[in-house]
């Protein structure tokens, strides 16, 4: 490579590698998207907030809080619930 090109490969790949990184990250964390990912973390966000404000967590509150679907709130819900529960499990 001559003196001007050192930089050439990395530029051009610095994005994709990091792009594949992430992805086999989520797919061993059993996510299966960056887009599932991010709702993900703002319903559980939302519910942090509510929980720290003293409020009752319900899904309407999470929905006014990240104009999100009552179905895609129950949806992230219950996937949490279920991470939940299995480290419940670990515990006994």
């Amino acid at each position: 490579m001559t003196g001007t090109n050192k930089g050439t490969f990395y530029n051009y790949c610095y994005g994709y590698i990091k792009r594949e990184l992430g992805e086999h990250i989520r797919f061993l964390l059993g996510e299966t998207s960056a887009y599932y990912a991010q709702i993900h973390q703002r319903v559980i966000n939302a519910k942090n907030r509510i929980k720290a404000e003293g409020r009752l967590v319900t899904i309407e509150e999470i929905m006014k809080m990240t104009n999100l679907s009552k179905k895609i709130v129950t949806r992230e819900l219950r996937i949490d619930y279920t991470r939940v529960s299995y480290e419940k499990l670990y515990d006994l």
